[in-house]
């Protein structure tokens, strides 16, 4: 026959249960504590700053522009997965871009791989179909990973219906000149990967890749261009 415990025992396994419930609840909040601490530091924005050498560089040699816009130029590739993953994020914040804010991109020829993506792309610019096609583009390539790297595939995926024509240009007289100012373009500005974006054809964003990171960069760059045109005009 087991023997009852008497009341002391009692108290003391309820005092010691409570001891062990609160340890249980302690390490649990500092598990807690701790996740969220770092779900909040992998989401917060990082302090950036603009620095010279760090997260820009300006293009020695390359005049002021005069222009009353600010333009900020996207170096890409069709072939590029990091700027077929980029794009979502460029797109959304192109949108918001204000008045004074020109963007425009151009396809990097700075790989022979890829020249064939940049032909492409001028075709479609003089045929009027960027703006049916450019993401398309992206998403056949990187992401259902079609062979779109010859002349012909890229005619087939863009004008099945006229590939005669658009193979036409593409091997034009106008798409080759275009091919030669991106090219002369791409080596004045030292670009050798892509996404790359720059401001005012003078400051290129650095060591960002197509992270949000560029584009708030991008932003800064643009700020600082509006000071110095307005310390400019006023200096006069």
């Amino acid at each position: 026959m087991a023997k009852r415990k008497g009341a002391k025992e009692r108290t003391e396994e309820r005092r010691l249960h409570r001891v062990r419930l609160g340890v249980v609840c302690a390490v649990a909040a500092v598990v807690i504590l701790i996740v969220v601490a770092g779900i909040y530091l992998a989401l917060r924005p990082a302090t950036l700053i603009l620095e010279e050498g760090g997260t820009y560089r300006e293009v020695a040699g390359v005049a002021v522009s005069g222009d009353a816009t600010i333009s900020v130029t996207e170096f890409f590739s069709y072939g590029c997965p990091a700027c077929a993953t980029f794009e979502p994020r460029l797109e959304a914040w192109v949108a918001e871009l204000p008045d004074d804010v020109e963007f425009n991109r151009v396809p990097f020829v700075g790989s022979p791989g890829w020249n064939v993506f940049a032909r492409g792309y001028f075709a479609m610019r003089d045929l009027e179909l960027l703006e049916t096609y450019h993401s398309d583009l992206f998403d056949a390539i990187d992401v259902r990973g079609r062979n779109l790297g010859t002349a012909e595939r890229f005619a087939d995926f863009v004008a099945a219906d006229n590939s005669e024509s658009f193979l036409r240009s593409f091997n034009g007289v106008r798409v080759e000149r275009a091919m030669q100012r991106a090219d002369e373009l791409s080596r004045t500005l030292g670009i050798v990967s892509v996404p790359t974006l720059v401001v005012d054809s003078r400051y290129v964003v650095i060591g960002q890749g197509a992270s949000v990171d560029a584009l708030r960069v991008a932003e800064m760059l643009i700020g600082k261009v509006r000071e110095e045109r307005l310390d400019a005009v006023s200096s006069e």
